[in-house]
């Protein structure tokens, strides 16, 4: 569910989630929103104001302002509808390349299936929305008219394929607009030049395409410095050091090219991985689409090079994808960071390829990513046995998992024995999976505090365990009225020092340790949690089957009682110094 702190997302979250909650909406919310206007972005985080443009933060005030409350399904409801718009745009390509309606279906029911989509299509993320009119830009090309000399009859699809871009640039970056143009100009280059226009010609008509669309779009970012109060702030913070500052590397470029945990080999296998239980079939689709792609066949007169041309323009439906994905892949592979996350954009093409290759998909293969699917499916039945212990009994949120499981198990069972029989039962187990996942981790997000005692809590401090920066924001929604602190985890072990400073706090204790005790204190509830962050050795233990001990903990909400008039006890001296650091604060 949208709703769950568990979700799989990115930390990125909580940093947006912060900056949209403090700078406020104009029609406030009593005691979250209280801040008004909607420039400048404003940030409690240490370096952390002007992270991404704030098309991105609008929708989420816009959200929060027409449902009247700070809710987490709200905020991310937006990213949510953006990733099923993107799945009828999947759908919208395949027609325009000449296929059927069937083979866009089963696209974007691939392309949802990818982990990928799953993990950053629900958050309150930049991915969705950037995927989306990026798409948007790329269907708006494949669909322009091919005209010589009535520019009038393409100005409207340069305005199009600009403005598209620019809403993208607005939510992401502005340096997306090197990729995106790359990618848009060569996919109608080879529009032109599969036409039969000659190679030079096509390329100068969609250059003069690509640069009216790439200066609308930029045009369209520099609106921020226009309404942004602090324009110098946005270059500072934004430009310079999200953009520009990220370039440099401690190590060197070859180096860390070749080897590390952000070279080149890992990477690439990244982008496989970003297809989640679908990995196998992902990369027999990238093998026989390049197949096709770069390596000629006999059938064709002429040399290597003719031979190949004359391929690439007998299938312009492949080599428009290829030259969409191939330009991210490579311009990404380019800076000393290197990410899967930054080809996202590119995913909804390789599903399309992944759609029109999956026939000629051998059935071995296809076995044995139902087999992999199989034991994905035994682990979630797993994992909601071991959560359903500590949770409430009476929550059922077990039996739905091991249902959800069952019919992932029985579809790919199916799918094993009869691989060719249903193309959609891979994925169909794939959807299976994250369902019985979700179900599983259900009852840690339903068994947690009670209403009483968030309202009891109103208008106090309460002290939470955090990781990460602005971790801190996830108890907002579960202690909405209370004043949230962040206090890092490795200061949030003794129950005495916290209840000194401290007139209410969250502690983290191991699954089966006893419960928090100090002088005056109350334990108002408790909740578990999924544990993320292990360490080597806390990983080597869950492969020794100590799952539950490293995947769960329980945390305790402490409240301090003191009489009326009491004189407080001296602050924890060595607490207070090390909070003085913003980081031990997730600031």
């Amino acid at each position: 569910a949208i709703d769950s702190s568990l979700i799989p997302k990115n930390g990125d979250e909580n940093v947006y989630l912060h900056i949209t909650r403090v700078t406020g909406t104009e029609r406030a919310i009593p005691g979250v929103l209280t801040a008004s206007g909607w420039l400048p972005l404003k940030s409690e985080l240490n370096n952390m104001r002007n992270t991404k443009p704030p098309l991105l933060f609008f929708q989420a005030r816009a959200a929060a302002e027409i449902s009247k409350k700070w809710d987490i399904a709200v905020l991310r409801l937006p990213s949510l509808l953006y990733t099923f718009a993107t799945a009828f745009l999947i759908v919208a390509i395949a027609r325009t390349l000449g296929q059927g309606y069937g083979l866009g279906i089963a696209a974007a029911v691939l392309w949802l299936a990818f982990f990928s989509t799953f993990r950053f299509g629900r958050p309150f993320l930049t991915t969705a929305p950037e995927t989306f009119w990026l798409l948007a830009s790329l269907l708006v090309v494949l669909r322009a008219p091919l005209a010589t000399r009535a520019w009038r009859s393409t100005l409207p699809w340069m305005l199009g394929c600009g403005f598209a871009l620019g809403i993208a640039l607005l939510h992401k970056s502005f340096a997306l607009a090197a990729p995106a143009g790359v990618a848009l100009g060569l996919a109608l280059a080879y529009r032109h030049w599969a036409n039969g226009v000659d190679a030079k010609l096509a390329l100068w008509r969609a250059g003069w395409f690509q640069a009216v669309a790439v200066g609308l779009s930029l045009l369209l970012f520099s609106l921020w410095f226009v309404f942004d109060p602090e324009p110098a702030a946005v270059w500072r913070e934004f430009v310079v050091g999200e953009n520009l500052g990220k370039m440099g590397h401690e190590r060197s470029w070859i180096s860390g090219f070749l080897s590390g945990g952000e070279s080149v080999w890992a990477y690439l296998l990244s982008v496989l991985l970003n297809a989640g239980p679908l990995v196998l079939v992902a990369a027999a689709a990238w093998y026989w689409a390049l197949k096709a792609a770069l390596v000629p066949s006999a059938a064709h007169s002429g040399g290597v090079l003719q031979r190949l041309a004359a391929a690439w323009r007998g299938a312009p439906e492949q080599a428009v994808l290829w030259l969409w994905l191939g330009v991210w892949l490579v311009v990404f592979m380019l800076p000393s960071q290197r990410s899967a996350r930054y080809i996202l954009p590119a995913m909804p093409a390789l599903a399309l390829l992944l759609a029109m290759h999956w026939q000629r998909l051998p059935a071995w293969l296809l076995r044995v990513n139902h087999v992999l699917l199989m034991g994905l499916l035994a682990a979630a039945a797993a994992l909601a046995g071991v959560v359903q212990q500590v949770t409430d009994p009476l929550l059922r949120f077990n039996t739905v998992a091991l249902a959800f499981a069952a019919l992932g198990l029985s579809i790919a069972a199916h799918g094993l024995l009869r691989p060719k029989s249903w193309a959609l039962a891979l994925p169909s187990a794939a959807f299976a999976c994250y369902l019985a996942f979700a179900a599983a981790f259900r009852p840690l997000d339903v068994d947690a505090f009670s209403p009483l005692a968030a309202k009891r809590l109103a208008g106090q401090e309460v002290a939470v365990p955090c990781n990460f920066r602005a971790k801190f924001e996830e108890y907002r929604f579960l202690l909405p009225r209370s004043q949230i602190l962040g206090v890092h985890e490795s200061l949030n072990a003794k129950a005495t020092a916290l209840s000194r400073n401290y007139p209410a706090f969250v502690i983290r204790t191991r699954m089966n340790a006893a419960p928090p005790l100090c002088r005056d204190c109350e334990i108002m509830g408790s909740r578990w949690v999924f544990r993320s962050r292990h360490s080597s050795e806390e990983i080597k233990a869950m492969l020794g089957g100590a799952w539950g001990e490293q995947l769960l903990a329980r945390e305790w909400l402490v409240q301090v009682k003191r009489a009326p008039g009491e004189t407080p006890p001296q602050q924890d001296a060595a607490l207070q110094r090390a909070l003085e650091s913003p980081d031990m604060r997730c600031l």
